[in-house]
C-alpha cells in the first residue's frame, strides 16, 4: 500500500472504532458490524444531472475497500459497501437513510459532497 493509502487508513479505522466503540462497550451490536465483516452503506447521486460525481466517488470508494480488505481489513473484518441513489435530492437522501437503517447498515455520509439546504 502507498504512503498516502497508509495514512488514511488509521482515520478510517478511527471513524469506525468511533462509530461503533461506544455500542460495543455497552454490550450493544453496532448496524452493519459483525465477527467477519463491516457493511458502509452510503446515499449518493447515481442518477440525475449529477451522477457523474456520485458515481466517481462510489468507484473510489469501492477501489480503497478493496485495498484494505486486500491488507487484511480493519481488526480483522472486511469492509463492504452498499450504495443506494439519492439523485443529489435531500427528500431521497433521508428516504435512502431509513433504508439503510432499516436494512442494519452503518451509514455514513463521510466522504459525499452534499449541497446545503
Amino acid at each position: 500500500m502507498n504512503g498516502k493509502l497508509q495514512a488514511i487508513r488509521p482515520a478510517i479505522l478511527a471513524l469506525v472504532l468511533l462509530t461503533i466503540g461506544n455500542r460495543l462497550g455497552l454490550g450493544q451490536s453496532a448496524p452493519g458490524v459483525t465477527d467477519k465483516m463491516i457493511v458502509i452503506g452510503s446515499c449518493s447521486a447515481l442518477e440525475g444531472p449529477s451522477h457523474a460525481l456520485g458515481t466517481e466517488q462510489i468507484k473510489g470508494a469501492q477501489a480503497y475497500f478493496e485495498l484494505i480488505n486486500d491488507e487484511g481489513g480493519i481488526a480483522g473484518r472486511k469492509l463492504k459497501l452498499v450504495a443506494y441513489d439519492d439523485s443529489y435530492d435531500p427528500a431521497k437522501t433521508e428516504t435512502c437513510f431509513k433504508r439503510l437503517q432499516s436494512q442494519n447498515v452503518l451509514s455514513w455520509d463521510f466522504l459525499w459532497a452534499r449541497r446545503r439546504q
